[in-house]
């Protein structure tokens, strides 16, 4: 007589072999384990993007925009070009880039303001943090151009990309006459690996303030740096015009043929 019985059998023992393959499976046996996403992924670095659109700008005013260079016979760290409205998306090199090709333009952090020793009343960071603060940048004329923290203060004030080839808290108190007519400094900043944005206010002859903010998003006005103190007094506007105030380092001796 026919047994269905005996057919069975194959089909039990099949179910049987997944059976304990699963359970191996899950046992952490036959299988290949995926690992969980890290749930708060850190980027190595931040990345500097700067987004900006000269005001006013006519035909002709630029074609290009460059961070890091003083004269046509410095290397500018970074070039964009300038479009047909005046628009320019300038990004900033990466921290492995600075190392290698601008390390002879990073800055120690107790020379960053252009204090003397003298002049620096206290001031913490890493060993090895190095900065380069860009301030303005130039126009394939070499006209000085910046974007303002905020444009109704009458404190003369703007937007600065400092590069930190590390992260750390930087602090520094000090009165440093070589910038803002002796305007005393007592800031705090927590800066991370690669480019920081920092609102800068400077009072002059009473104060320069530090301000850790987010990177912009939006194509932020760019205009001349002297037309942002053409309400300051005379003082105010032949500071904001004297060499190096935007690289206040460079008045130092060991920066100055750098």
């Amino acid at each position: 007589m026919f047994n269905q019985n005996k057919l069975k059998r194959p089909a039990a023992s099949f179910a049987a072999a997944v059976g304990l393959s699963l359970a191996l499976s899950a046992c952490g046996g036959g299988g290949t384990v995926t690992p969980e996403p890290d749930p708060d992924p850190k980027p190595p670095e931040q990345v500097g993007l700067i987004k900006g659109l000269i005001t006013p700008f006519k035909a002709g005013d630029a074609s290009s925009v460059s961070a890091g260079a003083e004269n046509d016979k410095d290397e500018a760290i970074a070039t964009a070009p300038v479009d047909t409205d005046g628009k320019f998306d300038l990004g900033l090199p990466k921290s492995d880039v600075m190392a290698a090709s601008f390390n002879d333009k990073l800055v120690k952090p107790a020379d960053v303001f252009g204090c003397t020793a003298k002049e620096t009343e206290s001031i913490s960071a890493p060993d090895n943090m190095l900065l380069l603060p860009i301030a303005d940048l130039k126009t394939n004329k070499f006209q000085s151009i910046i974007t303002e923290a905020d444009s109704s203060n009458p404190i003369y004030n703007y937007k600065a990309w400092w590069f930190s080839n590390t992260d750390g808290t930087f602090r520094f108190k000090g009165n440093c006459q070589e910038l803002a007519v002796g305007s005393p400094i007592d800031t705090t900043l927590i800066l991370k690996k690669g480019w920081n944005v920092i609102d800068t206010y400077l009072d002059f002859g009473k104060s320069q303030k530090y301000t850790v903010t987010s990177q912009p998003t939006t194509y932020l006005p760019w205009k001349l740096a002297t037309a942002s103190a053409s309400s300051l007094s005379l003082n105010a506007q032949n500071v904001v015009m004297s060499k190096n105030f935007f690289t206040p380092w460079k008045n130092l001796p060991q920066y100055r043929n750098r």
